[in-house]
């Protein structure tokens, strides 16, 4: 879905509704679980909610 740059493959979809759940997945993924060296390898929401 992604290539080396982080860009999204669109090519990769064949349905404009598969693409928004790919898109939809990645940014769950990206706030929810990723950790981000940026604010002290924590996951985002955490960060932002002061969880």
């Amino acid at each position: 879905m992604l290539d080396t740059n982080n860009q999204i493959l669109i090519k990769y979809f064949k349905h404009i509704k598969d693409l928004k759940n790919g898109i939809d997945d990645y940014i769950s993924k990206y706030n929810y679980q990723r950790y981000h060296s940026s604010i002290e390898y924590q996951k985002p929401m955490k960060y932002i909610l002061g969880i």
